[in-house]
Formats: C-alpha cells, sequence, structure tokens
C-alpha cells in the first residue's frame, strides 16, 4: 500500500507517505497563501522515497475543521492530485487526528481536543478508542473561548488528556494545574496519526472518489459582505 496524506487545515502543513512499513513525513509551519509550497514539499517527499506520484494507492487528505484558506487549497491539491491518477480518497478531520497520538497512553481514558478557531472561539471535540481507531463521544462543535474554559474548570480531570493549540491562548492558563492525564497546548494533527487513521479506513473500505469529499468548515460564516455590514449584520460570537 503507497498512502499519501496531506494536512493544511492547522498551523501545522503534514505530509506524510507510507509504502510498505516504510514511512516519510514532512511537517513544517503552514503558510495557507502559499501554494506552490504544498506541491514543491510533495514532489520532495515523493523523490526521497523514490516514488513516483503515479505509484500511489490512495490520497488522504485532512478535511478541517481549521483554516478557511489553508483547508481549502490543501483539499483543492490533494483531491486534484487523486483526480488526475484516478485514484480515492479517504477523509481525515484535525481534532481525531490530533487526538490519535494521546489514544493508548497510560491513564488516559479519553482525550478532548481544543483548537484554536480565531475570533476567541475554539473547535472543540473528545475521543475514546485506538491511536487508529478514534472514537468520537460527541460532534465537533465550535464554541466560545470563555465558555470552554468554564466548562473544563468545572469538570473531573482524572483519565482526561486535553489536548490542542486552543490550550495556549491567553486565560487558559489555570487549567494546566487541574492534574490531566496529560497536558499538551501545542498538540496539532502529526504525519504519522494521519497515516495510522487513514490506513485504517481504507482497510475498512472508507475510501472514496475524490469529488465525493467535503471540508469540515463547522464555522458558517468568518466574515460578512459590504451589504451586510450597512444592513447592521453582525457577526456571532460561538457561546
Amino acid at each position: 500500500m503507497k498512502l499519501l496524506a496531506v494536512d493544511t487545515a492547522t498551523p501545522r502543513l503534514v505530509l506524510g507517505l507510507v509504502d510498505g512499513e516504510q514511512r516519510w513525513r514532512s511537517e513544517s509551519k503552514s503558510d495557507p497563501q502559499e501554494r506552490g509550497a504544498l506541491s514543491t514539499l510533495t514532489s520532495r517527499l515523493l523523490a526521497e522515497a523514490g516514488l513516483a506520484a503515479s505509484a500511489l494507492d490512495v490520497v488522504a487528505i485532512g478535511v478541517g475543521p481549521g483554516s478557511f484558506a489553508g483547508l481549502r487549497n490543501g483539499m483543492a491539491f490533494a483531491r486534484a492530485l487523486a483526480w488526475a491518477l484516478d485514484r480515492p480518497v479517504v477523509a481525515v478531520d484535525s481534532l481525531e487526528c490530533t487526538a490519535a497520538a494521546f489514544l493508548g497512553r497510560d491513564g488516559v481514558q479519553r482525550v478532548r481536543v481544543l483548537l484554536d478557531a480565531r475570533m476567541q472561539a475554539v473547535y472543540s471535540g473528545e475521543y475514546v478508542g485506538e491511536p487508529a481507531w478514534p472514537e468520537p463521544l460527541q460532534a465537533i462543535v465550535e464554541r466560545g473561548l470563555t465558555a470552554s474554559i468554564d466548562e473544563l474548570a468545572a469538570i473531573e480531570p482524572q483519565g482526561i488528556a486535553l489536548v490542542g493549540n486552543a490550550l495556549a491562548l491567553s486565560g487558559v492558563e489555570p487549567l494546566a494545574q487541574r492534574g490531566w492525564a496529560a497536558f499538551a497546548p501545542q498538540a496539532l494533527p502529526t504525519a504519522d496519526a494521519m497515516l495510522d487513521i487513514a490506513l485504517a479506513r481504507v482497510a475498512r473500505g472508507e475510501q472514496m472518489r475524490a469529488d465525493g469529499l467535503s471540508p469540515r468548515y463547522v464555522r458558517d460564516r468568518v466574515a460578512l459582505t459590504r451589504e451586510q455590514r450597512a444592513a447592521g449584520e453582525r457577526l456571532e460570537t460561538p457561546g
């Protein structure tokens, strides 16, 4: 199985490549505006593995939620590649991929993920299961940062890993002292987690055509048109 994984939904640009038992990884700071960088890094990874793109069997795509520009550009690139090669794709979401690195650790019964959604909001999800098979306990939601802090301050932390880059935001500091099974404020999707999840999905037959894939934006609107502002509309802050 030769599988390429691509994720640009978060501040970390993640590329992973697997060929049998061998893996190659590239993780770097993501710049949603640099479309050419993704193509260059992918070509470099394939060259390092000694593979042509035509040798790929499946393309795994990060579907968010995350940065609108990063998600759009990364998905467009990966879908175009899969379409050109006539290869199937598998979807991996940002929160389950972030949770996967902590599932199965000693003392961790479940993982709560909070990713920075900007505008004083977070994308939140909770997972149990195995690293290659995260099972959501709740649907991914967008919540206000303050409401999320208040909720987490009131729950029993034992057995819970609290992870995600939203934990590095101002105001979250008191949560770090509560005795979580793990507290990881820099956690983001990784190449290995994405490859593990994608391979498990291929084994379960969950691949699909590239044109059947949709991004998980979660947030409906991040800006207003001039006409909407003139009419007095306002963006709602998640509660």
